[in-house]
């Protein structure tokens, strides 16, 4: 939302949840820190789509850029919690069991000295995998892939197995420990 006599102002983002049958609008809330409306079409990030998930009546959500996940009550907006250490998350896939996350920037070596001035955050050093309870909050398990380079959009999970691709290839974990299953270039 911005003022309407200049596209250069400023917008103010959120979050809206819509009754899908009438469009009427059930809660709002406020985001923070958030993409530059000007940036051009196609230019990034990639990992924006992936930001936001839905599992039955609960969203999980960044909080921003940089921000945590949060569970939010679908029909209230209300937050149920916050996963703690998810901060600088890129993807959120949901299964009935488990929330797995890409935490961790994954252009590192992005170039442009716009970018800062756009509102996205500097560019971490780590980038990992982790893997909560999607009812409790508790971390199953956490996976180190800073040396990878996991791909934007790639994660995948399906059944027992969470797939990714790098730089090199294409990784398959065990979806419940997080270990190494087999890697194919």
């Amino acid at each position: 939302e911005a003022p309407l006599v200049s596209i250069r102002f400023s917008g103010k983002w959120r979050l809206v949840a819509r009754d899908a049958f009438n469009g009427v609008r059930l809660w709002e809330r406020p985001i923070a820190r958030w993409n530059d409306h000007l940036r051009h079409f196609r230019s990034g990030p990639a990992h924006l789509p992936r930001r936001l998930a839905v599992f039955g009546d609960t969203v999980f959500v960044t909080d921003g850029f940089g921000g945590p996940v949060l569970a939010i009550a679908g029909a209230t907006g209300e937050t149920i919690r916050e996963f703690a250490g998810s901060e600088s998350t890129e993807e959120i896939l949901v299964t009935a069991d488990a929330l797995y996350l890409a935490v961790g920037t994954s252009e590192a070596n992005r170039r442009g000295g716009g970018l800062h001035r756009r509102g996205e955050p500097e560019p971490t050093s780590f980038r990992s995998i982790m893997a909560f309870s999607r009812d409790s909050g508790d971390l199953l398990w956490q996976r180190d892939c800073s040396a990878t380079q996991i791909l934007p959009l790639s994660m995948a999970v399906k059944g027992d197995r969470l797939y990714y691709q790098s730089a090199t290839g294409i990784t398959c974990l065990n979806a419940h420990s997080g270990s190494e299953l087999w890697v194919t270039p």
